[in-house]
Formats: C-alpha cells, sequence, structure tokens
C-alpha cells in the first residue's frame, strides 16, 4: 500500500463516517420541518435539499482533499502505481528479448 492510498484510506474513514450521518441529516431536517409546521411537500422538498446540499459538500471536500493529496505526493517524488506499472511492463519486455537473444 502507497502512501497516497494510506491518505486516501483516512480520508474515506471520515467519508464513511459522513456517509453513515446522511440518516442523522435526514433525521434533523425531518425534525425542523416539523417544528416548523412545514407542509408535508415542504418538509420533503427540504430534507431532499439538506440531503442533497450534504452530498454535494462531500464531492467537493473529497475533490479538494485528492488534488492536495496528489499535489503532496508528487512533491515528495514517489512514483505513480500507473508508472510503475508501466515500467515494470517495460522492463518484462525487455528481459524476455534479451534471455531470447541469449538463447
Amino acid at each position: 500500500m502507497s502512501i497516497k492510498d494510506d491518505f486516501k484510506g483516512a480520508f474515506y474513514s471520515g467519508i464513511g463516517v459522513f456517509i453513515n450521518g446522511k440518516e442523522k441529516i435526514e433525521e434533523a431536517a425531518r425534525e425542523f420541518a416539523k417544528d416548523n409546521q412545514l407542509a408535508a411537500e415542504d418538509g420533503e422538498k427540504f430534507v431532499k435539499d439538506a440531503v442533497n446540499k450534504a452530498t454535494e459538500a462531500k464531492n467537493d471536500l473529497e475533490k479538494f482533499v485528492e488534488d492536495k493529496v496528489d499535489k503532496v505526493v508528487e512533491k515528495m517524488n514517489f512514483v505513480k502505481k500507473t508508472e510503475y506499472e508501466e515500467l515494470k511492463k517495460k522492463y518484462d519486455e525487455l528481459e524476455a528479448k534479451v534471455k531470447s537473444i541469449q538463447k
């Protein structure tokens, strides 16, 4: 597991807590609608809007953190997994060619 994966894992753990909180957001919004005697239709719209805004905020936060993690990883000069896999593939191909020439 790479350091980038560690950063992402920690972040996604936080997102998991947030997602589990979705029910709490819905519950709080419904309670707010009830306490303020909103009509059923208005109350449900309020609940949907609250959940949508929370989801949007989560997505924005996820993108922000992912961008920051990418920048940190880049500054640390770590090799990305895709770059490593490309180099490994080229190495394996060259190794196979060398072995075939040596025969």
